[in-house]
């Protein structure tokens, strides 16, 4: 960068016609994005156009308003997509709490142990299910003992 920094100030500096001094790489692109990327990663500017310019001008100018509004069309539906996603999160969330006391209920009705109404009592009602299943295999396979899955 610093290279063809200096190499743009010799050649402003050198140059005896407006038509010789050039900022920036000329612009190689095929788009608007591109030309809209390249305008300003080089800082440059639409200037007033000539009166042979100015349908060139117009096309231009709605042709990066389209490509605007395309954009924020893309940003919007990303943003919707985003909601809906945390939405889904969500309703997953609220079906996996549901799964898991269906499952404890239905593993402590099992069991006989009873229903426990606060949260810490639930945590308490795993480990007696899980002592109950250890007993229930010890009975079932004999001397293999069985521990429960926890310290």
């Amino acid at each position: 960068m610093v290279k063809q920094l200096q190499i743009d100030t010799i050649a402003l500096l050198s140059a005896t016609r407006i038509e010789d001094v050039t900022l920036g790489p000329d612009f190689q692109g095929e788009t608007i994005g591109q030309l809209m990327i390249h305008m300003l990663r080089y800082g440059l500017q639409f200037e007033e156009p000539q009166p042979d310019e100015r349908a060139t001008y117009e096309v231009l100018y709605r042709e990066m308003v389209r490509y605007y509004l395309a954009l924020h069309s893309i940003v919007q539906a990303v943003e919707y997509d985003q909601g809906q996603l945390d939405a889904l999160a969500e309703r997953d969330q609220k079906l996996f709490d549901l799964q898991y006391e269906d499952t404890l209920t239905r593993a402590g009705d099992m069991l006989g142990v009873p229903s426990p109404d606060s949260l810490e009592a639930r945590a308490l009602r795993w480990l007696d299910i899980a002592e109950k299943a250890a007993e229930i295999y010890n009975k079932l396979f004999g001397g293999k003992k069985a521990e429960p899955p926890y310290d």
